[in-house]
């Protein structure tokens, strides 16, 4: 009871935009109950969206290698990948987070592929079943599966929301939101459906 009342009352904070009362409340519940990942993610969140960027991606990072893996992350046996070079190897990438976050992390899967490639290393990326429509193919990626597909065989695995942690980065540096164009038959289905709405 009372990590849930005291957790309510720092993340009303957050939302109220009350940020370092907020961020100090988040610490003294991560001290009291440091198992507790999902303070973590609080913790990271509200210093990277009150522009504390470096020391939200540092301490990302830190719990990524850690390995204090969230509950809702599949309990992957192979190591985690932490932006390492490695040569032929297989990366499953996977879509740890929300469909929003997976779609703007998704802009760096082609730099690591682009940046592995040449070592031999191949990347899976595993999405959601609704996004997964909307990519039939990403530069780079080997095999893009959805989260209900039988996983193929891979050497690491690694969080689509760290990869953010194995490029230089700023405000300045954030490369550009990557989406393939919609696929045209999907499109004009759909607005076969609009024309049939608006008779």
């Amino acid at each position: 009871m009372l990590f849930r009342s005291l957790y309510n009352k720092a993340y009303s904070l957050r939302e109220l935009r009350r940020f370092d009362e907020a961020l100090a409340l988040f610490l003294r519940i991560k001290a009291l109950y440091p198992n507790e990942f999902v303070v973590d993610r609080d913790i990271e969140h509200l210093l990277l969206v009150s522009g504390n960027f470096e020391a939200g991606w540092a301490r990302r990072g830190a719990q990524w290698r850690a390995q204090v893996l969230p509950r809702y992350y599949p309990p992957f046996t192979q190591p985690i990948w932490l932006g390492e070079d490695v040569a032929d190897k297989t990366i499953l990438i996977y879509a740890d987070e929300g469909i929003g976050d997976a779609i703007h992390y998704l802009r760096y899967v082609p730099m690591v592929a682009a940046r592995l490639a040449p070592h031999g290393t191949r990347i899976i990326l595993v999405v959601h079943t609704a996004l997964h429509a909307m990519l039939p193919a990403v530069p780079g990626v080997w095999q893009c599966i959805h989260k209900s597909s039988e996983t193929p065989a891979f050497d690491l695995h690694c969080p689509i929301s760290s990869l953010p942690l194995f490029f230089p980065w700023s405000t300045d540096t954030i490369p550009p939101p990557y989406m393939p164009p919609p696929d045209p038959g999907r499109v004009q289905a759909f607005a076969m459906l609009g024309d049939l709405h608006a008779a």
